[in-house]
C-alpha cells in the first residue's frame, strides 16, 4: 500500500485501512516462516507528519496466520493481533511511502518463536519420520539407543 505523504499538512494524522496479502508481500518474506491466509491480514492505522521529511507511523496488523507446528510440522493457523509505531525519516522531496515493508517488520517482529498445533502433540517418529498424532509406528520400540543413554530409559 502506497500513501501520498506530499499532501499532509504538519500535525494532521491521514487514517487508512487495507488489506495485504501473502502475494503484496513477495520480495520481503525471505526470512518470514509464516503464510498468511487467503482472508489476507488487515492493517489499519494512520501516519502523521511532524516535519518535512519526519513522519510518524502507527497501525494494527490483525489476521490469520499460518506457521508449521514446530513438533510435527502440519500447518497451524495463529491468529494475530499486532501493533506498530515507528518515526520514519525519508529524504528530501519523497512524495510516496510505500508501507508494506514496515507491515513485514512488524510480522517479522512479532513472529512466533514455536507455534505448536497442540499441546499434546507428539511430534514425529526420529527414525521413518510418521506424525505420531494420525499414526503409529512400530519403529519406536526398535530404535538403537546409545549404550551411554540406556540407564535413562529405564526412567521411563
Amino acid at each position: 500500500m502506497i500513501i501520498n505523504v506530499s499532501k499532509l499538512v504538519s500535525a494532521k494524522a491521514l487514517s487508512y485501512e487495507f488489506r495485504l496479502y501473502q502475494d503484496d508481500l513477495s520480495g520481503f518474506v525471505d526470512e518470514y516462516s509464516g503464510t498468511i491466509d487467503e482472508n489476507g491480514i488487515l492493517v489499519k492505522g494512520s501516519i502523521t507528519k511532524l516535519s518535512a521529511e519526519e513522519f510518524l507511523l502507527k497501525f494494527t496488523v490483525q489476521g490469520t496466520i499460518i506457521y508449521l507446528c514446530a513438533r510435527c510440522l502440519e500447518p497451524t493457523p495463529l491468529k494475530s493481533v499486532y501493533e506498530y509505531e515507528e518515526t520514519i525519516k525519508t529524504e528530501p522531496g519523497t512524495e510516496e511511502l510505500d508501507l508494506r515493508p514496515y507491515v513485514y517488520e512488524c510480522l517479522f517482529i512479532n513472529e512466533p518463536f514455536k507455534v505448536l498445533c497442540d499441546e499434546a502433540c507428539k511430534g514425529l517418529c526420529p527414525s521413518c519420520g510418521a506424525n505420531l498424532n494420525h499414526e503409529n509406528c512400530s519403529c519406536g520400540d526398535t530404535l538403537d539407543i546409545d549404550p551411554r543413554m540406556e540407564a535413562l530409559k529405564k526412567l521411563l
